[in-house]
């Protein structure tokens, strides 16, 4: 189902900077800002979820009749019982922008590369609440889990994307080499515990349970 958003999608410049690995220097926030005010009319932002039961069978664990291998993911959905399938995207100008200053203007096309990303992940988490909103108000969820984190297989992406119907719900695809299409799309498990209470409660997991522990450049910011 689609999802309705409750506001429109933000672009966080700290977390802009944060993807280009740069400091909040002067002159850098204001050409960022300016990468996002042109950036920011041609966002389509769309989402949509469905919601399955969780399944374990012979040590496998099912997600809508769709296994869903690996010990990354088993971990965490161990204290879940339902699983919403997420997909989002920030639509096709966004690619053809970035697309066309790679060609004029290769700082630009990096400056609105890293808005686009603080875009599509300010969609993703507002996306995860409203799913969570309509299927599970009153439970705790986990953290979103996309394909090819962890040991969880990159291609498991078609499968994920027919789960939700994404091609008609969001236009959104995935070619032969797993890139989602749009580029600026984010694609996700989320496990409910149902037996769980407190509705705002999210599920974490701390950084060092996490496979990228000690290479990832975002830990302890």
């Amino acid at each position: 189902m689609r999802l309705t958003l409750p506001r429109p999608v933000e672009i966080d410049f700290d977390e802009a900077l944060r993807y280009l690995r740069s400091k909040n220097e002067p002159s850098l926030l204001a050409d960022v800002s300016t990468a996002a005010a042109v950036l920011q009319p041609l966002l389509k932002p769309a989402a949509a979820a469905v919601c399955f039961e969780l399944e374990r069978s012979g040590g496998s664990l099912f997600c809508g009749g769709i296994e869903l291998p690996g010990a990354s993911i088993a971990r965490h959905f161990e204290s879940c019982d339902r699983c919403i399938a997420l997909g989002v995207t920030i639509g096709f100008e966004v690619d053809r922008l970035i697309a066309a200053l790679g060609h004029t203007d290769p700082y630009r096309a990096l400056l609105t590369d890293a808005c686009a990303s603080s875009a599509i992940e300010d969609l993703a988490d507002m996306a995860t609440i409203a799913a969570r909103d309509v299927f599970c108000p009153d439970a705790p969820i986990t953290l979103r889990f996309s394909p090819g984190y962890g040991d969880l297989p990159l291609e498991l992406q078609p499968k994920l994307l027919e789960m939700i119907d994404a091609r008609r719900m969001l236009g959104l695809t995935v070619s032969k080499s797993m890139l989602l299409s749009p580029i600026k799309s984010v694609t996700a498990f989320i496990g409910i515990n149902s037996n769980g209470c407190g509705g705002d409660n999210i599920i974490r997991h701390d950084c060092k349970n996490c496979f990228m522990n000690k290479s990832c450049p975002y830990k302890g910011r």
